[in-house]
């Protein structure tokens, strides 16, 4: 049955996705007399916290500080399909509520459920203006379909200010406490959401190679510098410490490199091995250095430079990414791929000069718990050649990428000029100067 048109329906995956991605725009919709509804596609299940039930509690609180309806289609969690039944459970909404524009996830996002929605959403409105359709209510298509921002960066065609919302956003995003607290938020005690929401984008700018200073962040969020530079440390602080618990402790993923490797023979698990420390080793570099502009990288692609297994090993230990230790044990793990894919016969971990080599690669890891934990469960204690070797991989492989979930990207801003920084003080100064009469 259809009810009063309204001007904009957004339709997210899960409830607080919208809050999330365009709380604000709704907000400021709102404030111009704009009438909408909240779509949510899912019953919200799977979270890791909170319940169907707790959650849409939650979301009837935030679709009240938005000021809009709200609808959930209760289609499965984490198993949202773009198909026929998932379409129409849509298009009857859109035919109910007949709204003028509709606003959804960008079709490359991270998390499935917000891909998916997006290709259903991209069906239904279409679908929904079919004449010959067969669903209740009379065809309506919305004149214009657009996109949020989620995880991914995709270069926007227009924004929305919000400013004079944030306020509100936040508290609507808020009302899912549920989702919003981490063991580890006593860490924060005392600091604003504002302060936390400012040093988040400090930290993002930073990370996506186009760094701010604290008073640029102060100028967009009206936090002080002192404000922005505590929180900020805290911040940085937490997260090295959640990347460093994963990088120590890693159970599960410890236990699933080793146990694939163990079913493997020796010769594809010494190539998958150092193909995996390989990669491991071309994301932490590229997780540091400033973004590629073209479609190569002349650096870590095909034959650049940087593309071989040494030259990454090398470069990162020259840079101070990885300590001489690593170096050594991956430079090991190279040799005795080498020494694999040079082997025309059945090469095994246990001949003379890789046995060598494997005893060489985990003397360091003499003392490590985690290497006995992971021979102990995996290979029935039995300290072979070849349960060292998959062993070593797995723990090296696990500490490379717990450094990229805490890498920095180079600071751009402090990058060499033309003019030396006193002349480009000069310049600043006397905006008549050009800058050839300021480099003479």
């Amino acid at each position: 049955m259809a009810v009063d048109q309204v001007d904009f329906m957004a339709v997210g995956a899960h409830p607080d996705d919208i809050e999330l991605g365009c709380g604000g725009t709704l907000l400021r919709l709102a404030a111009f007399g704009k009438r909408g509804v909240i779509v949510d596609m899912t019953d919200a299940s799977m979270g890791t916290r909170g319940t169907p039930e707790i959650r849409a509690k939650e979301a009837k609180a935030a679709a009240k500080v938005l000021g809009a309806e709200r609808v959930n289609l209760g289609l499965p969690d984490g198993r949202l399909a773009d198909g026929w039944e998932a379409q129409k459970l849509l298009i009857d909404q859109i035919r109910i509520f007949r709204p003028k524009v509709v606003i959804t996830h960008h079709w490359r996002e991270e998390h499935p459920d917000h891909e998916t929605t997006s290709r259903i959403v991209k069906q239904a409105v279409y679908k929904s203006g079919l004449a010959k359709l067969d669903c209740p209510g009379k065809p309506h298509r919305p004149g214009r379909l657009f996109y949020f921002l989620g995880v991914e960066l995709h270069e926007p065609s227009f924004c929305v200010d919000i400013t004079p919302f944030w306020d509100a956003k936040n508290k609507a995003v808020l009302c899912y406490k549920s989702q919003f607290h981490h063991p580890g938020a006593k860490a924060f005690k005392g600091k604003s959401t504002d302060a936390l929401i400012a040093s988040c984008i400090f930290i993002a700018c930073r990370r996506a190679a186009v760094p701010r200073t604290f008073k640029e962040i102060n100028a967009l969020t009206q936090v002080t510098k002192k404000d922005i530079g505590r929180t900020f440390k805290a911040l940085e602080k937490f997260f090295a410490h959640e990347a460093a618990v994963k990088a120590r402790a890693g159970g599960a993923s410890h236990g699933k490199f080793a146990s694939e490797f163990k079913k493997e023979t020796d010769r594809a698990a010494v190539i998958l091995g150092a193909a995996q420390l390989d990669l491991a080793l071309f994301q932490l570099l590229d997780a540091h250095f400033l973004p590629v502009t073209s479609g190569k990288d002349e650096l870590l692609d095909g034959d650049s430079p940087l593309a071989t297994f040494s030259a990454r090993i090398n470069i990162c230990y020259r840079i101070g990414l990885i300590d001489a230790e690593v170096a050594r044990a991956l430079h090991l793990a190279r040799r005795i791929r080498n020494s694999f894919a040079h082997e025309v016969s059945s090469a095994s971990l246990d001949s003379g000069s890789n046995r060598d080599r494997i005893r060489e690669l985990i003397s360091p890891f003499a003392q490590n718990w985690a290497l006995q934990t992971l021979i102990e469960k995996y290979f029935d204690g039995h300290e072979t050649p070849g349960a060292q070797f998959r062993a070593c991989i797995a723990l090296l492989s696990l500490r490379i990428d717990g450094a990229v979930e805490i890498a920095k990207r180079v600071d751009s801003s402090r990058a060499m000029g033309i003019l030396p920084p006193d002349k480009v003080s000069e310049v600043e100064a006397d905006p008549s100067m050009s800058a050839p009469e300021a480099a003479t």
